[in-house]
């Protein structure tokens, strides 16, 4: 499917202008101006939210990793939304598609603030040795992940800027990087590349949003949250935009939909390379990545994408050394 090229919208547009008091001093009629304050605002629990007024991007971190992205020449920074409970889901990405070495990629994992005590210990347990958890200051809850990606895109844009591409994930993907290292050939860097889904507002359930948060019955069309990748320098964009979108806590509409078409980022619809819930082995060396398995583990699908690449590879040299034979 072709790219989605936004036009600026009318809609989830903050409105709000200064508030001005009015008061009475000496005679004369003064008026002064409501200053936000320095620090930003970051609600702890969902009914702390502002509605109807864009969000503050949380800019500080628990656990950082300054220096991830200079480490080594690196071509793709990958960001992985986590919770810090979600070991096993950790631990199966980094064995097998963020070992790689087939893309130069740096991967983190993006987890909130810790709340007990086993919690604490996980972090600095992963920390001290795997140095990929970046820990931002944030409460890590299902309704507050608008916060979680744009700690994350706040991260990227501070110490990844110079890396030519930025993907986000799930820590539930199993990615093919020998299809992402294709890709990349012809992507283009200006574009979020994705499912692109198009749905009705829902205002119950799991997925409600109420008429307060989100007035409007459609959201924009917007990446399917399990994977996205697009340009690093689109960061900045989106950032930008970010602070004249009223907040959605349903955060890949609220991202890479209404953010996205804000700041003018059009989507490109990848949805023939990704599959949900199964793997069939006629997928190999078509799928970019799975998501939500069933039935087999990614570490199953990861070794056969191996031997499948790796068989490719070596039915390939052999090709050519045939073909180098016959033209002596």
């Amino acid at each position: 499917m072709g790219a989605i090229t936004p036009t600026v919208p009318s809609h989830a547009v903050n409105q709000c202008s200064l508030e001005v008091d009015s008061a009475s001093s000496q005679g004369g009629l003064v008026r002064s101006v409501k200053r936000p304050s320095l620090e930003p605002y970051i609600p702890d629990s969902p009914r702390e939210v502002r509605l109807g007024q864009p969000a503050d991007v949380p800019t500080t971190y628990l656990v950082e990793e300054r220096e991830a992205c200079r480490r080594r020449h690196v071509q793709v920074v990958a960001y992985v939304h986590s919770a810090i409970r979600r070991v096993k889901e950790r631990e199966e990405t980094r064995r097998t598609w963020a070992n790689s070495n087939v893309v130069p990629m740096v991967v983190v994992f993006m987890v909130g603030r810790a709340r007990t005590q086993l919690e604490r210990d996980i972090i600095e347990h992963e920390m001290a040795l795997y140095h990929d958890i970046v820990q931002g200051n944030y409460s890590d809850l299902y309704r507050l992940l608008s916060y979680k990606a744009l700690s994350a895109l706040h991260w990227v844009n501070a110490h990844c800027s110079h890396v030519p591409w930025t993907l986000h994930a799930d820590d539930d993907l199993l990615l093919d990087p020998y299809l992402l290292r294709r890709l990349l050939l012809t992507a283009s860097p200006h574009l979020l590349h994705c499912t692109v889904t198009r749905v009705s507002v829902e205002r119950k359930g799991k997925w409600g949003v109420s008429e307060q948060e989100y007035p409007y019955t459609t959201f924009p069309p917007y990446c399917q949250g399990v994977v996205w990748f697009g340009g690093t320098h689109l960061i900045p964009r989106l950032l930008r935009a970010a602070s004249e979108v009223n907040f959605l806590w349903v955060d890949d509409a609220y991202i890479t939909g209404l953010v996205a078409e804000r700041a003018g980022i059009g989507l490109h619809d990848i949805r023939d390379q990704l599959s949900d819930k199964t793997f069939l082995h006629r997928h190999l060396g078509v799928k970019l990545g799975w998501y939500h398995l069933e039935l087999v583990t990614r570490t199953y699908v990861w070794s056969q994408v191996l031997n499948y690449h790796n068989t490719t590879t070596r039915h390939g040299e052999a090709i050519d050394s045939w073909n180098h034979m016959l033209l002596r």
